[in-house]
């Protein structure tokens, strides 16, 4: 494991757990994974140049590292974008990330829109994650305060936080996910699910030819068919074990 701070240093490893939780996801779903611990935070909040700095850092060290994604479990919250948002600098930075081999997989939010999604997710060349429960856990309410509630809960069912709409590309568990030491809720749980399977099938023994619109759509057609009861919209949930059959996985 390595660690970078494209943030100034608060002399804070982890403020609440989710960096631990979101980076032990990763590597329970892809075992062999090396994680680079980016930080850009500064006491629990992020600035876009300090984020985009740390991609930056990502995409010129892919070769050094063998990076094969970027793993943005965040986004600016009550901002809702039916469309592709056009923030240049993370367009180029997402472009940069792809040309070098990089995914950039990133959270859609949690502010339950059921037809829209935060930023920087809503950029192009972003693989944008939902979150679907990964069990029935009874009924739970979201957010404080409450922003919205799920009377019933159920395996792949979508979360009610999760946000929505037509920009969603993938499907993960992402309530309640126990890595790490914590258990937490959320799409930035969803998405180190996505940020792993992507990492294993792109592993150079896997997968060497593979484009990364080829790996995005394996993960699309292999997917279990998901339906949001709140629009009607149907996603893949990943399914990795159906992605990765016929693929010999050291």
């Amino acid at each position: 494991m390595y660690a970078f701070d494209s943030a100034p240093d608060d002399g804070s490893l982890d403020d609440n757990g989710h960096g631990s939780n979101v980076s032990a996801i990763v590597s329970k779903v892809a075992t062999k994974t090396k994680i680079i611990g980016i930080d850009v935070f500064r006491s629990g909040s992020a600035y876009d140049s300090d984020i985009l700095a740390g991609i930056n850092w990502a995409v010129n060290n892919a070769k050094t590292y063998n990076i094969k994604a970027i793993n943005l479990s965040l986004g600016i919250p009550g901002v809702k974008y039916k469309s592709e948002c056009s923030n240049s600098s993370y367009a180029t930075a997402f472009a940069n990330a792809r040309a070098a081999g990089v995914v950039p997989v990133v959270a859609s939010g949690n502010d339950a829109f059921p037809d829209g999604i935060s930023s920087p997710a809503c950029v192009a060349g972003a693989v944008r994650v939902g979150a679907v429960y990964d069990s029935n856990i009874g009924g739970v309410s979201w957010g404080n305060p409450v922003k919205c509630s799920d009377p019933t809960t159920a395996a792949d069912k979508v979360a009610c936080f999760s946000n929505g709409g037509s920009l969603v590309t993938l499907l993960a568990p992402g309530a309640m996910i126990t890595a790490g030491g914590y258990t937490m809720g959320g799409t930035s749980q969803a998405t180190p699910h996505v940020a792993g399977a992507i990492a294993l099938l792109r592993a150079n023994s896997v997968t060497p030819t593979e484009t990364i619109d080829q790996t995005i759509n394996r993960l699309k057609t292999t997917g279990k068919p998901i339906t949001d009861s709140r629009t009607g919209l149907v996603f893949p949930r990943i399914d990795l074990l159906a992605a990765t059959n016929g693929l010999t996985v050291n």
